[in-house]
């Protein structure tokens, strides 16, 4: 009985996040619980989403405006131009969409996982699905997959050095 507890616990958080503000901080143990709930709902490694965020260096409450006009939303930084998409997704308004990006780690990380999961869906394979994170673009794809790369050998590093790390999670 302990699973469809875990599969709906983080839908019954991005519901609640639409319409709860945003808090002034998120606990660490928080951010390992809705990342690890997002990957296991979206059926994607929880390494490479840590790896993402660690690469995306988004943080809760941050919008980042792109030289191309769109913007970048909360940790994950998902693009403004999922919104349409995130909005059927959640059956939520445009503006309640954004805020929870924005606003809500659980539905920040949820979003980035299903936009990792449509990737794989597309291409059967995580690293092309990984690079399509960032861009559909040949050269964007290899430089992010790259960092994403680094990103992996260091988390590797802080795993051997200390066992209890969220990547060995």
């Amino acid at each position: 009985m302990i699973r469809p507890l875990v599969l709906i616990a983080p839908i019954i958080a991005g519901i609640v996040s639409l319409t709860t503000p945003a808090r002034a901080s998120t606990s660490d143990t928080e951010v390992a619980d809705c990342l690890y709930a997002a990957a296991a709902v979206h059926h994607v490694p929880a390494t490479l989403l840590y790896a993402i965020l660690g690469v995306e260096g988004g943080r809760l409450g941050a919008v980042s405006q792109n030289t191309n006009g769109s913007v970048d939303i909360g940790p994950m930084q998902v693009n403004d131009l999922w919104l349409p998409q995130l909005m059927m997704h959640w059956s939520a308004s445009r503006e309640a969409a954004f805020l929870a990006l924005r606003d809500s780690v659980c539905a920040n990380f949820e979003a980035g996982a299903w936009i990792l999961s449509k990737g794989f869906a597309e291409t059967g394979d995580y690293w092309d699905a990984v690079a399509r994170y960032h861009s559909h673009s040949g050269v964007e794809k290899a430089r992010y997959l790259q960092r994403i790369l680094e990103r992996f050998e260091a988390m590797e590093r802080a795993r051997r050095a200390s066992p209890t790390t969220i990547a060995s999670r």
